[in-house]
């Protein structure tokens, strides 16, 4: 299976990047989330899927023309990399 995966971060507006780095303006959306807090990178999977099979057709929300999204309160390192994270799983949605 083949998959996208894009980093993003916060920059300041002055910044430049250069012909590797895209800047691209993300719009402002609403976004279901739930924190992985503290929990290793193999609970990332099972919320994404709690959010997309179980969540999602349940809500009165469908999914954007927008990519999910993993919000990190941290850098990796911070915390021995991928055995501790913080971060948020983010899905941008629209009401039904």
């Amino acid at each position: 299976a083949q998959c996208r995966f894009d980093w993003c971060l916060r920059v300041p507006a002055d910044w430049r990047g250069d012909h590797t780095i895209n800047v691209r303006d993300f719009p402002a959306c609403l976004l279901v989330t739930v924190e992985l807090d503290g929990k290793g990178i193999e609970h990332e999977d099972r919320i994404l899927q709690y959010l997309w099979r179980y969540w999602l057709p349940r809500s009165d929300y469908q999914p954007a023309n927008l990519p999910a999204m993993e919000i990190y309160r941290r850098f990796p390192h911070e915390n021995g990399w991928w055995d501790a994270l913080h971060m948020a799983c983010a899905i941008p949605v629209i009401r039904l």
